[in-house]
């Protein structure tokens, strides 16, 4: 297992990644979301971790404006699940934070499910910290919403 930096051919492989383990994101969503991730991206904090040729796992540390200067955030960490509890999250997490660190990023965000104990440990050791707490609501789809009309 190697780690590299992302690439836009990676897009399509991650893209189906993403929408079997985030299973409420579908593959078209999530190419666009990569593409928007490696459009905003941090240099070097954008990896992939694979292995034979196939990406096992990935972390995007990009931009994130309107939070405070030199800010950053970080999307879409995950590991494909056979190669889950090996150490590939922590050594992506601490590559992309070293590439943030060295472009002079002074804060980095993340979201992360509170029942996800796993990622949260990891954060935790890693040395981050609950901020605040984002509530939301769902509401009626668009799609029934327009059918009125």
């Amino acid at each position: 297992m190697k780690l590299r930096k992302a690439r836009r051919s990676d897009i399509k492989e991650l893209a189906k990644l993403n929408s079997e383990i985030f299973r409420d994101i579908d593959a078209k969503q999530a190419k666009s979301a990569y593409g928007f991730f490696l459009d905003n991206t941090i240099s070097g904090a954008s990896l992939v971790a694979e292995d034979k040729g196939k990406i096992v796992g990935a972390i995007f540390g990009i931009h994130a404006p309107g939070l405070v200067p030199n800010a950053a955030h970080i999307k879409s960490l995950f590991v494909v699940k056979e190669w889950r509890h090996k150490g590939i999250g922590k050594q992506l997490m601490q590559k992309c934070l070293a590439a943030l660190k060295k472009q002079g990023i002074s804060s980095i965000a993340l979201t992360v499910d509170r029942k996800n104990k796993v990622a949260n440990r990891l954060y935790k050791e890693l040395g981050f910290k609950y901020y605040r707490t984002m509530l939301i609501r769902k509401i009626r789809s668009l799609k029934r919403n327009l059918s009125v009309y």
